[in-house]
């Protein structure tokens, strides 16, 4: 088997990709002491994203994809090729189930009691928190168009997941889903580096299927860490996270058991 599983709680049908990853590297509630059970969901709705930085602050913090044809470049290639030609089909399907990332995505964590309709608000919130990712993660592959494995070797690189058109570099499920480990390590803290194997498991899943180069995964969680650090300098950010720890979070989601 090429990838192993985590050593932490998880649905047993989920494979982890994290032991494989390269070792390189809303608006606010009106009173937040009167906080409703559905004011965290209100206010993350009200907007469609929250306020970061333009584009041109993330251009000049992000180290950019390495030149085509470069080593990099080729060991990017080289790697795809050879974990994909130890791929097992359970690895393919759960690679395929990733692609639909959203923070339930998560509930390999946090256990299968971990539903939308079990907390809408985190739904909500998290929703918005992937919108809030895409401004400077889409910013950034208009900047580089670094072409997809996929496409730019047809010859070499398979299509394992679902197709998407776009640009390869950063990793948007890498970014998005690193972004919501961190957030998610903030609601809950002694659970942080399960919430970042998931996370890395996710990004995995892209090279795997063909979609995303290694570095590309690499550098999405820079960005990731990045988008955080601001995010959490952002008064409206820090009072919708707030209203929704004390709304679904206070405790927190039921944890499965060892």
């Amino acid at each position: 088997m090429l990838l192993q599983q985590a050593s932490y709680p998880r649905d047993e049908n989920c494979m982890n990709f994290s032991a494989i990853l390269l070792p390189l590297c809303l608006a606010s509630a009106l009173c937040f002491a009167e906080t409703t059970p559905n004011t965290a969901q209100t206010a993350a709705s009200k907007e469609s994203t929250w306020h970061l930085p333009d584009g041109k602050f993330f251009e000049t913090r992000y180290p950019g994809p390495p030149p085509t044809g470069g080593p990099m470049d080729q060991a990017d290639l080289d790697f795809i090729i050879a974990i994909q030609a130890v791929s097992t089909p359970e690895e393919i399907a759960h690679a395929t189930w990733m692609a639909g990332l959203d923070v339930f995505t998560f509930t390999g964590v946090l256990g299968p009691a971990f539903t939308e309709k079990n907390y809408p608000q985190t739904a909500a919130f998290f929703q918005k928190l992937g919108k809030t990712v895409n401004g400077p993660k889409n910013y950034l592959k208009d900047l580089y168009r670094r072409v997809r494995p996929c496409d730019a070797h047809p010859d070499l690189i398979h299509k394992l997941v679902p197709y998407e058109s776009g640009y390869s570099n950063p990793s948007g499920h890498a970014t998005r889903s690193w972004t919501f480990a961190l957030v998610l390590a903030d609601l809950n803290p002694p659970y942080k580096s399960a919430f970042l194997r998931e996370a890395a498991a996710v990004g995995m899943s892209r090279v795997l299927g063909g979609m995303h180069y290694p570095s590309d995964v690499l550098l999405s969680r820079g960005l990731a860490q990045l988008i955080f650090e601001e995010l959490k300098k952002n008064p409206e950010f820090v009072r919708d996270l707030e209203a929704l720890r004390q709304a679904e979070w206070t405790p927190p989601p039921s944890l499965p058991a060892s």
